[in-house]
């Protein structure tokens, strides 16, 4: 729970009526950084990367009493001391599911099943403006007749180690969908950046209802962040089997992570000298992160020799990886 109520923090909101949290990601800035106290830990979230289908988010903590220096950049940048958590993580824009976590300090990936089910639903949540009247007033009310002295209430804004003077904040609502989480129906109050509409990380919110009581707030922002992980440590997909024959298709199976979006086949003819290597044209389909890569009999018969032996690859040229079968086939007539 706890670091479903951190993401539900951090992660960006849109500040139009009616825009997807989904469409909000998009519009983030690589760079853009969010620093958190709570529980005697700093936490840091930085938007990595992004591209057109994929945003990274890198999440770094360090308990308070082995806090040297609140120059964060700095910090990240000479190796990040004391900390005890550093992990990356990818969202698949297109897809809306957490396709892969992995932590620089176990130096292993991470399961994402609980984080992609709380995502999920958040990048289908929209926010809703919450005017001024509405909002939580600071000074004394004013008397009928009278014009108030009151005004909106805003938490302090903290960028690049320096409080930000006369900060103005725009403030929307949310609800969290009926299921079976502790936020379950729960209204959601959240605290933007009123002269930095660009950036997407609220600095208050506030989520109190029955028995869930829950506040965070930024302690530290900014921007042009850079970290020395340079990119996400990718899995690689590998085959399940060999070459499964059915009627006139031939089928390929593979475990392979969602951000996989495409797989080329290969047939490696080991048979002549030098090796010859071929293009088999197939048709991928992914139930998760299980594909079957279909080839009909006839592009099969087109393109080997019968008799001869082949070691079979599928390669993703978006992440410049492959897989390769255990054993080779002998190819025969479907």
């Amino acid at each position: 729970m706890k670091r479903q109520l951190f993401l539900l923090f951090f992660l960006p909101f849109s500040f139009c009526f009616g825009m997807s949290l989904k469409e909000k990601f998009a519009e983030s800035n690589p760079g853009t950084y969010v620093v958190t106290e709570q529980n005697k830990t700093y936490t840091l979230l930085h938007v990595h990367t992004l591209t057109p289908d994929e945003l990274l988010l890198e999440e770094i903590s360090i308990p308070s009493h082995l806090v040297t220096s609140k120059d964060w950049k700095k910090w990240v940048q000479t190796g990040a001391e004391g900390h005890t958590s550093w992990i990356l993580y990818a969202v698949d824009l297109v897809e809306n599911q957490v396709t892969e976590c992995y932590s620089f300090t176990r130096q292993a990936h991470l399961p994402t099943q609980s984080m992609d089910a709380f995502l999920t639903t958040l990048l289908g949540l929209d926010l809703t403006f919450l005017p001024e009247e509405e909002r939580l007033q600071t000074g004394p009310t004013s008397r009928p007749g009278e014009v108030g002295s009151s005004r909106p209430w805003g938490p302090p804004m903290m960028r690049e180690g320096k409080k930000v003077k006369e900060a103005s904040y725009d403030v929307y609502t949310t609800s969290w969908p009926q299921d079976q989480s502790e936020l379950s129906r729960k209204k959601i109050v959240l605290y933007f950046d009123k002269d930095h509409g660009e950036f997407p990380f609220p600095y208050w919110m506030q989520a109190r209802e029955g028995g869930l009581k829950f506040k965070i707030r930024a302690t530290d922002s900014g921007t042009g962040l850079r970290s020395l992980q340079k990119s996400l440590p990718r899995r690689v997909p590998f085959f399940i089997g060999g070459m499964v024959k059915e009627g006139n298709k031939a089928y390929f199976n593979l475990q392979a992570p969602l951000y996989f979006h495409s797989l080329k086949l290969y047939a490696i003819d080991i048979s002549v000298s030098p090796r010859l290597t071929i293009s088999v044209p197939s048709m991928m389909k992914r139930d998760q992160e299980h594909v079957t890569l279909e080839v009909d009999s006839a592009t099969l018969s087109e393109k080997l020799i019968q008799g001869h032996q082949y070691a079979w690859i599928a390669v993703s040229e978006e992440h410049d990886v492959y897989a390769e079968m255990e054993q080779p086939t002998v190819f025969k007539e479907l």
